[in-house]
């Protein structure tokens, strides 16, 4: 009981020290109260205040459609309060190990690949390598940011870290995430194809492939847990499907759709379990919002009703 008495009136008197001057003045004798409790703690109050704040710890970040929301334990000092800033910045892939000049590209051209296609290989050739532009994105005094307006499906590094008078405290441990994108007639873009899905299946498109693709160089692997598709040597997408239970390999195929442009490279994927919302084809592509996937019922088509399965 003793101890706890005299944590009260040091909590008192200590909480005295911050009294406003127009509590002081409408009470006899609080402002001579004031001035000996600042008299007495104020070497206390002085160390508190002039502490450091700690690093943010258990950064979290929750990927939604082009946005993400960070959380991270406080790392408040007693009685001083801090600050909490946020930044990010975007992460590219890294550059080839074999450096491309123009002569490569100019024979890649002459071998029949799309201009699309040369073009995309240009610009990862010149600029694919970790931005180091980091953007602040929240400065506030919770610890909770929700930041809006971002690229889906483009991967961000995320860190945090805590400001007071003192100082600031060290960046936290940096975490990597990708906002979702906002899905299009359910599906989204990869790097070198959109897709789309009903509730039964997927529709995956590889456009603007140059007239000289064949079906000789289309290469497309189909297991119940395993997808695959090369086109003209390079990967599309390779890796597990997201559906929980894979895909019907006897209901899945491919085909080539020509025009007088370009090439495009269709495949129907058939969803092993109808009405599974996927967020992409294989783990590890970009990903959609299944919250914001919706699949069009036919059969409420006439009344005008296009509801969520």
């Amino acid at each position: 009981m003793l101890a706890v008495a005299v944590g009260f009136v040091l909590a008192v008197a200590i909480a005295s020290a911050f009294l406003q001057d127009s509590l002081c003045r409408a009470v006899p004798g609080l402002t001579q109260f004031r001035s000996l409790c600042r008299t007495i703690f104020s070497p206390i109050l002085s160390a508190v205040l002039s502490s450091a704040p700690g690093v943010p710890q258990h950064v979290a970040v929750t990927a939604r459609a082009e946005s993400i929301t960070i959380l991270w334990e406080s790392a408040r000092t007693w009685i001083h309060f801090e600050e909490y800033q946020v930044q990010v910045r975007q992460v590219l892939k890294a550059p080839p190990a074999v450096a491309v000049d123009d002569a490569v590209f100019a024979s890649l051209r002459e071998s029949g690949m799309s201009p699309s296609e040369v073009k995309r290989l240009q610009q990862q050739s010149t600029s694919a390598k970790d931005s180091d532009d980091w953007r602040t994105v929240y400065e506030g005094t919770q610890p909770v940011a929700e930041v809006n307006g971002l690229a889906g499906g483009v991967p961000l590094v995320v860190r945090a870290r805590a400001v007071n008078s003192a100082g600031s405290s060290p960046w936290s441990v940096e975490v990597q995430v990708a906002p979702k994108q906002n899905p299009v007639r359910g599906g989204g873009r990869g790097e070198l194809y959109e897709w789309t899905q009903s509730s039964g299946a997927l529709e995956i498109r590889v456009p603007n492939l140059s007239q000289e693709t064949t079906s000789k160089d289309v290469k497309f692997e189909c297991r119940k847990q395993h997808l695959a598709l090369t086109v003209n040597k390079m990967v599309v997408f390779k890796g597990v499907p997201f559906g929980s239970e894979g895909v019907r390999t006897d209901e899945t195929f491919w085909q080539l759709d020509r025009s007088p442009d370009a090439v495009c490279v269709v495949l129907e994927v058939a969803k092993f379990k109808a009405l599974e919302k996927w967020a992409c084809i294989v783990v590890g592509e970009p990903e959609v919002d299944v919250r914001k996937v919706t699949f069009f019922d036919p059969r409420s088509a006439a009344s005008g009703n296009l509801p969520s399965l």
